[in-house]
């Protein structure tokens, strides 16, 4: 983890029994963008403090602040490091760190038991949702500009 900067994934989400897939780029720290492969085009940008979703099919934009996401912790390679130190930790098909955040909700993130990768990881969302998120990494460490990162206007 400490000699990784970015990287850039395939991804499966499934939240109630619905998949989407698509593709992310990762910048330590917090910052994410991913592309839907979806008929409304959705596009979820992390920059720092601020989230957020858009469904370019409709134009329509909704923030978040990144303090009210389990993102923070995933997205912060200093946090997951941490994390990775002092949680616990449960063996299965994969390396499953458990965490906890302030608000009692919890977090598991999974690693390749082989390579140490992450490969994903399970949470609920505001509306108790479990969220699970699989990815794989197709690419470390790359030139990425950081205007990619920049937040649709509020209008």
């Amino acid at each position: 983890m400490e000699k990784i900067d970015n990287i850039q994934f395939n991804f499966s989400q499934t939240t109630n029994d619905i998949t989407e897939k698509g593709f992310c780029i990762l910048l330590f720290p917090n910052k994410l963008k991913c592309k839907y492969d979806n008929k409304n085009r959705k596009e979820l940008i992390v920059n720092e403090k601020m989230m957020s979703i858009t469904q370019k099919r409709y134009n329509k934009t909704i923030f978040y602040p990144l303090s009210r996401s389990n993102f923070i912790s995933i997205l912060s390679k200093k946090e997951l490091i941490k994390i990775i130190t002092s949680s616990d930790l449960i063996i299965d098909n994969y390396l499953n760190i458990v965490f906890y955040l302030e608000n009692g909700s919890k977090t598991l993130i999974q690693f390749d038991k082989n390579n140490f990768f992450l490969v994903g990881w399970v949470s609920r969302d505001q509306y108790n949702n479990e969220i699970t998120f699989k990815i794989d990494i197709v690419s470390k460490n790359k030139m990425i500009d950081d205007e990619i990162f920049s937040l649709p206007s509020r209008s």
